[in-house]
């Protein structure tokens, strides 16, 4: 099959979605699929994401953004400006017709192509789902979405609309976790939602492992706490450092490791600092393979405020089986997470409560030794990335055996109809 999958770069950061896409791509090349990365996003994650694909994908595309302001400053020029004029007081139908420009290009690029099967991995942008949504349909290829986040009350009016309307003529739509599916329900509550089915998007237990063994410079010889992703507001680092805080004050001293990088990581040294606490807390920036710090730290900590849809650091801190997990009890973690059983669970934005959890956790080896235990149980019997791979592929072959059935229906009229017509 030839497969086109589509990401949009998690906003300026590699995150879990767009790693995940890369390792599926690895996965559908090897079995001999002909596949296609698409980047509905540009930027520094765009770099990282096509290096990282060069050596399995044969097509790798990226659609440009066509900012509002590049837009209007196109339209300077030429015959177009009587409708920059009016364009100014609309943002609305600036908006439009940069998604009709970017549509046009991407379906430009869909017809040189030509994939059996067009699968979007969602993580939030609404303009990027419609747009890939939108090419897709009016170009006649089978669509399969997944979401790794769950839909939020927020973006324009008219664009959440238009995603809406576009989910219903999906072949298959996938939720990461049964409470993003939910969470999907929700936003259609003044209509019936598409039905969608859930599939875990799983790590590779091997490959995992084998990462877990390197040895980076950075990696310090002794680690108690370990958080990794995007330095932002909703991801609940501030929480954190509160937290590491508030333990300071008990005679708790851990280190903490805070992998990954964001417009916020200024703001959290500066706190660091007036917390005193630049001895115990470290920014290590964005880390590529966490792996080996997983199987340094004693806990890995998740505290984000907003849901989620399954983490993926969440997925192989378990999967390598040293470090047990606390995190917020947001989205699908909980089905991961059996409180008191594979990890433990805090309520989100709540610095004493986390404090509380990381006192306890510290305090017993036992525990931290049973919760990971069975969180590495938990991973090999239900975060199987072969079995997300084999799901993918169940879904991609029902659309594309129907095309391929309509497609042999058309080829046998034409024959049949030129038959017939020279047979007269």
């Amino acid at each position: 099959m030839r497969i086109a999958l589509f990401t949009d770069g998690g906003a300026g950061k590699l995150g879990g979605s767009d790693i995940y896409v890369i390792r599926l791509a690895e996965a559908l090349a090897a079995s001999g699929h002909q596949i296609a990365v698409v980047m509905l996003n540009g930027g520094s994650v765009d770099t990282m994401i096509r290096q990282r694909c060069s050596g399995f994908v044969d097509r790798y595309y990226t659609l440009p953004s066509f900012s509002s302001q590049t837009l209007l400053s196109a339209l300077l020029r030429g015959p177009l400006r009587r409708l920059r004029r009016s364009l100014n007081s609309d943002p609305e139908q600036i908006d439009q017709l940069r998604l009709w420009l970017r549509e046009w290009l991407l379906r430009r690029w869909l017809q040189r192509f030509r994939p059996d099967v067009g699968h979007i991995h969602w993580a939030g942008g609404i303009a990027m789902g419609v747009t890939a949504a939108a090419a897709l349909h009016r170009s006649g290829i089978p669509v399969v979405e997944t979401l790794h986040a769950a839909p939020q009350p927020h973006g324009p009016a008219h664009l959440q609309r238009q995603l809406n309307q576009w989910r219903h003529h999906h072949h298959h739509l996938v939720a990461v976790s049964t409470a993003t599916r939910q969470a999907l329900r929700q936003r259609y509550a003044s209509g019936a939602a598409p039905a969608a089915s859930v599939l875990f998007c799983g790590v590779d237990m091997h490959q995992l492992q084998r990462a877990a063994t390197e040895q980076p410079l950075a990696l310090p010889a002794t680690l108690d706490l370990i958080c990794c992703g995007h330095i932002k507001p909703q991801k609940g680092v501030h929480i954190l450092i509160e937290a590491v805080a508030q333990l300071a004050q008990q005679g708790i001293r851990p280190t903490l490791q805070l992998l990954g990088d964001g417009y916020l990581r200024w703001q959290l040294e500066q706190r660091i600092a007036q917390l005193g606490l630049q001895q115990q807390i470290t920014f290590t920036g964005f880390v590529a393979n966490p792996a080996p710090w997983f199987r340094r730290a004693a806990i890995c900590v998740q505290c984000s405020i907003l849901s989620e849809g399954l983490p993926l650091t969440i997925c192989e801190a378990m999967a390598i089986g040293h470090c047990a997990v606390i995190a917020t009890d947001v989205g699908g973690i909980s089905e991961a997470i059996r409180d008191g059983e594979t990890g433990l669970l805090v309520p989100p934005a709540d610095a004493e409560a986390l404090a509380a959890a990381l006192a306890r956790l510290l305090r017993d080896e036992s525990l931290r030794r049973r919760l990971a235990m069975n969180g590495h149980r938990f991973a090999c019997e239900h975060l199987s990335f072969q079995r997300s791979v084999e799901g993918y592929l169940q879904r991609y072959q029902q659309p594309y055996s129907e095309r391929q059935q309509q497609l042999s229906t058309t080829a046998s009229d034409v024959v049949s109809a030129i038959s017939d017509t020279i047979a007269q």
